[in-house]
């Protein structure tokens, strides 16, 4: 008599991604994954293998945070795994974190301070936070050094040493920065070796008391800077988060001599803004700029009412080839409603908060002017009650074809008065559940 045991592994891998469904974002994902799939390796040997090679180490955070130990216990692993038995298959990390490699504020790695000039200026103890004092004698002595005295790896060369051992698996990479934009060339090449890697996603969560200041300094290169982006490996998709002008430098990998320096962007087709400050968000757009002829989707996760206007700039760069546009709200789009997108097919909001009937939205001179042929909206706007709305949603939109329901089951229905709407247009709604792949590229391909 068959039982769980006899499951083919692809029926087991898509009941494990119900079970251990967590959002990769979430700050517990790789711990809490971990701790399910060392369980299930219990059942039998061949569950014990197959976890190992696919889940038991999915994704890794690597930080030199706190006090510098975190990145220097991936040493072991890394011993852990080389001296695996060979009868073992190759273990798989499909996504690398790194939070902060510099371990502690002050001094930059002897590696790293290859930038600009006056790149040695963030030495100065001025910069120094007072709520994260320069460490004592005796505090880096234990930070850089084991119990038998020896000096133990840099975090940059634990992070190396990482993307050698999965070179083959890594497919999202996220770097996060929480003082200044600056990466040793070591760490840059090391990047150039990820086989497969397809998402690139850059933070720098500057805040105007938790991060360093930076002084007189050498305006870093930005076609160096996109080089850096573009060059180093065939990346679908590029996240940018809180990227701001004063705290970006670059290794001297990317100058004028570098085969990278005059890379032409050509892979890069998403892209997702994430910003939470009140900043400028005119660097991030020059960036934005030089990948403006392959970016197809934009994604904004978070927004608010002030965002519109600092979000114009970053709109004019992609108006013209974008193909797909997901927002978290309307707010977004207050200053661009009479924007041209020529290409534009794909319209996804989450909620709406404004005052206005979403119908109103749906009116704006940017749906008209667009060939709009999918509109995604979130539980929160399909799903609310009321009467008729007061003007035709789609009016607007004669080549509408689909309207998506996410987070849905198969059979779901949205609100009377929406299915009148699509109804009236020939729209078809289409239920979809997030959890059997990639939203938005399910969403893309209708």
């Amino acid at each position: 008599m068959a039982n769980i045991l006899d499951l083919p592994f692809e029926v087991l891998d898509i009941i494990f991604g119900y079970l251990n469904y967590i959002e990769d974002e979430f700050i517990g994902y790789a711990e809490l994954t971990r701790i399910i799939t060392a369980k299930l390796r219990l059942v039998c040997r061949n569950w014990a293998d197959w976890f190992f090679e696919n889940y038991l180490y999915n994704r890794i955070d690597i930080s030199g945070l706190p006090r510098g130990s975190n990145a220097y216990r991936k040493i072991e692993l890394i011993n852990l795994l080389t001296n695996c038995s060979t009868s073992l298959a190759r273990t798989k990390c499909y996504s690398l974190k790194t939070t902060n490699l510099r371990p502690f504020p002050g001094p930059i790695e002897a590696e790293e301070n290859t930038a600009c000039r006056n790149v040695i200026d963030l030495n100065w103890r001025p910069f120094i936070p007072d709520y994260n004092p320069w460490p004592g004698p005796d505090e880096l002595w234990k930070r850089t050094h084991d119990e038998d005295g020896q000096p133990v790896k840099t975090a940059f060369e634990v992070f190396g040493s990482l993307v050698e051992l999965f070179s083959h698996s890594i497919v999202k990479l996220t770097i996060d920065f929480s003082d200044f934009v600056l990466l040793p060339i070591g760490t840059i090449e090391a990047i150039g070796r990820i086989q497969n890697l397809r998402v690139l996603r850059i933070c720098h969560l500057c805040t105007d008391g938790g991060r360093l200041t930076v002084g007189t300094y050498e305006t870093p290169d930005l076609k160096s800077l996109l080089s850096l982006i573009s060059g180093v490996h065939e990346i679908k998709r590029l996240d940018l988060m809180e990227l701001h002008e004063n705290g970006i430098f670059l290794s001297k990998v990317t100058g004028s001599t570098s085969p990278l320096y005059h890379h032409q962007p050509v892979g890069i087709t998403q892209l997702v803004i994430h910003f939470s400050s009140n900043g400028s968000l005119d660097y991030m757009a020059k960036i934005v700029g030089g990948f403006k002829r392959t970016i197809k989707i934009l994604t904004i996760p978070m927004n608010d009412k002030g965002d519109g206007q600092r979000m114009m700039p970053i709109f004019e760069n992609l108006r013209e080839n974008l193909e797909g546009l997901f927002v978290f709200d309307g707010y977004v789009l207050s200053h661009i409603l009479d924007f041209k997108f020529p290409k534009l097919r794909v319209f996804s909001i989450h909620v709406h908060f404004a005052e206005t009937c979403i119908s109103d939205l749906f009116n704006q001179n940017l749906f008209s002017y667009a060939p709009i042929e999918i509109i995604s909206i979130g539980n929160s706007i399909h799903h609310r009650p009321g009467g008729s709305f007061k003007v035709d949603p789609f009016a607007n939109m004669p080549r509408l074809r689909r309207l998506v329901l996410p987070w849905s089951w198969t059979g779901y229905d949205p609100s009377e008065h929406f299915q009148l709407a699509c109804k009236k247009h020939g729209v078809e709604w289409v239920p979809l559940d997030a959890r059997d792949g990639d939203l938005k590229a399910m969403i893309m391909k209708l």
